[in-house]
């Protein structure tokens, strides 16, 4: 069982209070249950069912949006980096091919 505080708070009726902080009597007790219980809890309470999918898909989009971002982030940072190595790669060559003409010039 959890002691947490949460970022809303169901009232009677449906109705959500998407306050940013919580008082010490609004915080949510989370209890592990069987997914069986669950189910039963949720027959008993058909308001709270429709809350609490309504959240979970909202939830669920935040989470799919964030991780298409990601997604995104990480393939234009691989071909920057890609792009990066190729201009290091480039630039220490023409340093040796400049050595190299340098000291190759210095011993005729």
């Amino acid at each position: 069982m959890f002691d947490l505080r949460a970022n809303f708070v169901v009232k009677v009726g449906g109705k959500e209070d998407y306050s940013l902080s919580t008082a010490k009597q609004d915080r949510t007790f989370f209890l592990c249950v069987s997914q069986e219980v669950f189910q039963k809890l949720f027959e008993q309470f058909p308001k709270s069912k429709f809350v609490a999918q309504k959240r979970a898909l909202e939830r669920r989009k935040v989470f799919i949006e964030h991780l298409e971002k990601l997604e995104t982030f990480l393939t234009e940072k691989d071909k920057k980096m890609k792009k990066l190595t190729r201009k290091r790669l480039r630039n220490e060559a023409s340093l040796r091919e400049l050595k190299g003409i340098m000291s190759g010039g210095g011993k005729k």
